[in-house]
């Protein structure tokens, strides 16, 4: 009977032990890491939401558990760094690109992520509009904020 009741004790204990470590494993900041697929962007201009737009499936983002990460797409490749702020708030850095314009932006992001879908939400303020998009013509109002949310898919196991 006490060997039964120590193989029962071993056996949950060890089930305790188990789930614990898969929960640990299964953190916004472990979840991450991989590869993902741009499949939706949704653009919201102001107060006015557009249609989400589908996306080829030819751009990928990884990121890596060193706090770094890189972008691929048919006209430009990116890579930089991340850190992240709290458990649903990434920031990264941009450190190379096609695009020299985007070297050295710094963007914060809130993160929605589980084992198959990583929501990417970021808000491109009016100071960040004027830097890409032509000037405003005096006495037109200006450009609004405006909300992206890139919605990937994981791209393989984990």
């Amino acid at each position: 009977m006490l060997l039964r009741r120590a193989f029962v004790s071993s056996i949950t204990l060890a089930a305790v032990l188990l789930s614990s470590s898969a929960f640990a494993q299964s953190t916004p900041q472990t979840l991450l890491i991989g590869t993902w697929r741009h499949t939706v962007l949704i653009r919201k201009i102001g107060d006015q939401a557009l249609e989400p737009q589908r996306m080829a499936g030819d751009s990928y983002l990884e990121f890596k558990s060193d706090g770094t990460w890189s972008s691929t797409a048919p006209y430009n490749k990116s890579a930089g760094t991340y850190k992240w702020l709290d458990q649903e708030r990434i920031e990264t850095t941009v450190v190379a690109s096609g695009l020299l314009m985007q070297i050295g932006l710094v963007f914060v992001g809130q993160i929605r992520v589980d084992e198959n879908r990583l929501n990417l939400i970021r808000v491109q303020t009016v100071e960040e509009s004027t830097k890409f998009l032509t000037p405003v013509k005096p006495g037109s109002p200006p450009y609004p904020n405006v909300m992206l949310t890139s919605i990937f898919t994981r791209v393989g196991e984990r």
